[in-house]
């Protein structure tokens, strides 16, 4: 009776040794798919989240993986998930450079929800329109600004919204939101556009868009584009005339949006190891 236990005591160990090996080589992480990169790769991404092809995928720290990939405030991670036995998936979002403040002598730039990117005294080259009037309370790099204005930043945000879908951030070089009732634009050729409270700043950026090449083709590179009344017209006052141009174009359709990329697969090979990719900055301009 005693022999019979002890080689079923024996069967059982050494079962649960087999089952203990395969499940360790059957669950170990051989495939990472990244989705949402467009100016960085998925070696990137995988480098920042410390994931190593081959280890188990029961001790990945989820968690840990979103904050190290988000140290870097140009990562915005949407989700990070398993895909039993062997798979991990991670969706990511590229904050990309769209505007700029001037802060003591440097500059704060910033994605479209006002989520400071980096502080710098060398911008360099700007792409990027400058938001101006903005009562700038803190800041901190990674998170959204904050000023001493609730509503100045929800209106900015409105308005590169708006000149984002409409692929029209390059026509503008200043953003001013120091008086909400009285909003205005600068465009890269020095025309000022008055916005008014903005309420209907998507058919604003139509007019823009519609009106700024006929005034092009006019030779007019100052003055004044009045789109307060977007629903009824817009009206130019050059720099050098005391009266308006008369009628100006209707403004053309909004563009439909630019696709979502397709995802990038990172397959294991046959010796794991660790991505040795360096960490890469997205491609910090204001247009794309």
């Amino acid at each position: 009776m005693r022999k019979r236990f002890a080689l079923l005591v024996l069967t059982i160990a050494t079962t649960l040794a087999a089952l203990g090996f395969l499940g360790y080589n059957t669950f170990k992480v051989n495939d990472v798919k990244v989705q949402g990169t467009v100016y960085t790769s998925a070696e990137d991404v995988l480098h920042l989240a410390g994931i190593s092809l081959g280890e188990s995928i029961f001790r990945v720290d989820l968690d840990a993986c979103r904050r190290n990939i988000e140290q870097n405030p140009y990562y915005d991670v949407l989700a990070i998930t398993r895909a039993y036995p062997d798979k991990l998936s991670i969706i990511v979002r590229e904050r990309q450079v769209r505007a700029g403040i001037h802060w003591l002598g440097a500059m704060l730039v910033m994605d479209e929800e006002g989520v400071i990117l980096e502080l710098t005294s060398t911008p360099g080259d700007m792409h990027y329109p400058i938001v101006s009037g903005m009562d700038v309370a803190n800041y901190r790099v990674g998170e959204r600004i904050a000023s001493n204005k609730a509503s100045q930043v929800p209106a900015m945000e409105a308005v590169l919204q708006a000149l984002i879908e409409q692929d029209a951030t390059n026509l503008i070089s200043e953003i001013n939101v120091a008086d909400l009732s009285d909003q205005y634009m600068i465009t890269t050729t020095g025309i000022k556009v008055r916005l008014g409270d903005a309420k209907g700043i998507r058919k604003q950026v139509q007019w823009l868009r519609g009106v700024l090449p006929e005034l092009m083709n006019m030779g007019f590179t100052s003055g004044t584009l009045d789109v307060r009344s977007p629903e009824k017209a817009a009206d130019f006052l050059p720099t050098t005339a005391a009266t308006p141009v008369p009628a100006l174009p209707p403004p053309a359709d909004i563009p439909p949006p630019t696709p979502t990329p397709a995802p990038t697969t990172l397959r294991a090979t046959p010796s794991p190891a660790t991505s040795s990719a360096a960490t890469r900055t997205p491609a910090r301009t204001g247009t794309r």
